[in-house]
C-alpha cells in the first residue's frame, strides 16, 4: 500500500511538472491516477490544463486580430511594417535584395458607387485570394487598408523577376469578379521598390512602392512602375519643399493676396 502510494504521489509530481513546463500535449497528463486521491488531483490537473489551453487561444485569437485585417485575413498595415523591417534586417545580413510591390486597385471606388459596400468587400476579398495565389511561397501579401495592398518578397535574383511578379498580379486582380449575378471587374497599378543600402527602412521602402504606383496612374494606369532615380529626386525635392513651406510659415514669411 505505502509503495502503491509513493507510486501515485511520484505521477502526481510528474504531471504537476509537466503543467509547470508548459507541456500540455504531453501524454502524462492524460492518464488516469488510481485511488480516491489520484482522480481528484486527476481532475484538478484537466481543469488547469483545459484554463490554460482556453487562455493561450484567446490569447493566439487577440495576437491575430491585431496583426491582421479582419476583411481579408491579411496582415494589416501594423504587420505589413515590422514584416518588413524583418526582412530588410535578414537581407542586410545575407547581402540579398528586398522587394515591395505596392498594388493600387484600379476603379475600385466605383464598383463600391455602382454596386454598394458588400460588393466591394466580396471584390477585396477575391482580389486578396487571388493575389496570394499568384505570388511565390515565402512572399507576403499585405493589406495596407481600403484598397491598397503590398507584396512583400525577400531574396530578389533581379528586378526584372518583380516586374514579372507586378505583371501575374495585374493578370489576376483583372478577372472579373461575380457577385449576385453580376460581373464586375477592377484593375491595378502597381509600383515597385527594393532596398538598395543599409539606411532604407521600412517606412521609406514604402512610401518609394508608393511614389512609383502613383506614377504607375499617372501613365494609364494597370502597369507597374519601378521607382527610380528621377521619382527619388521628386521625394527629395518634396521633403525640401514641405520643410521650407513649415518654416517660413513659423518665421511669417506667407503672405496672402485677394
Amino acid at each position: 500500500a505505502l509503495g502503491s502510494a509513493v507510486a501515485t504521489l511520484r505521477r502526481i509530481q510528474d504531471q504537476a511538472q509537466a503543467v509547470a513546463r508548459g507541456d500540455l500535449s504531453d501524454p502524462l497528463l492524460d492518464e488516469p491516477l488510481p485511488g480516491p486521491l489520484g482522480a481528484v488531483v486527476h481532475a484538478s490537473v484537466q481543469e488547469v490544463v483545459h484554463a490554460v489551453r482556453q487562455r493561450q487561444e484567446l490569447q493566439s485569437a487577440l495576437t491575430h486580430e491585431a496583426t491582421h485585417d479582419p476583411l481579408t485575413g491579411l496582415p494589416n498595415r501594423a504587420q505589413a511594417l515590422a514584416l518588413i523591417t524583418s526582412a530588410l534586417h535578414r537581407g542586410r545580413r545575407s547581402g540579398q535584395m528586398t522587394g515591395l510591390l505596392f498594388v493600387d486597385l484600379d476603379g475600385f471606388k466605383a464598383v463600391n458607387d455602382a454596386h454598394g459596400h458588400a460588393c466591394g468587400d466580396e471584390v477585396l476579398r477575391t482580389v486578396a485570394g487571388r493575389m496570394s495565389a499568384a505570388v511565390r511561397p515565402g512572399d507576403v501579401v499585405c493589406r495596407l487598408g481600403g484598397d491598397e495592398f503590398v507584396v512583400l518578397v525577400e531574396a530578389v535574383p533581379d528586378e526584372h523577376d518583380l516586374q514579372q511578379l507586378g505583371d501575374r498580379l495585374i493578370a489576376a486582380v483583372s478577372e472579373t469578379v461575380d457577385f449576385d449575378g453580376q460581373h464586375v471587374a477592377v484593375g491595378a497599378s502597381i509600383g515597385i521598390a527594393t532596398s538598395r543600402d543599409a539606411g532604407t527602412d521600412a517606412d521609406v521602402l514604402l512610401a518609394e512602392a508608393d511614389t512609383a504606383a502613383y506614377r504607375a496612374k499617372r501613365r494609364g494606369r494597370g502597369r507597374t512602375e519601378m521607382f527610380d532615380e528621377a521619382l527619388r529626386l521628386q521625394l527629395q525635392e518634396r521633403a525640401e519643399l514641405e520643410a521650407a513651406i513649415g518654416a517660413g510659415l513659423a518665421a511669417g514669411e506667407m503672405h496672402l493676396h485677394y
